[in-house]
């Protein structure tokens, strides 16, 4: 898993994230750049939500784990 959280500024490391292969997990963004405006939840990486970081990122890890071939 691969876990992209925004700074306080804009970070190029999001497609580099993406071109991993690995399961990309996104805390909510806050500005975007020309290619995420077109990233699907879900499809092209997992949404966590900022409220609750820790649950969202351990649900997403245990949903992976236990569906591998998605």
């Amino acid at each position: 898993y691969k876990i992209y959280v925004e700074g306080i500024a804009w970070s190029v490391s999001r497609k580099y994230i993406l071109a991993c292969d690995s399961p990309t997990l996104s805390v909510k963004d806050r500005y975007y750049d020309f290619f995420s405006r077109s990233l699907m939840p879900s499809h092209h990486f997992w949404p966590i939500s900022t409220e609750s970081k820790c649950p969202s990122i351990k649900f997403a890890v245990d949903w992976g784990n236990t569906h591998p071939q998605k």
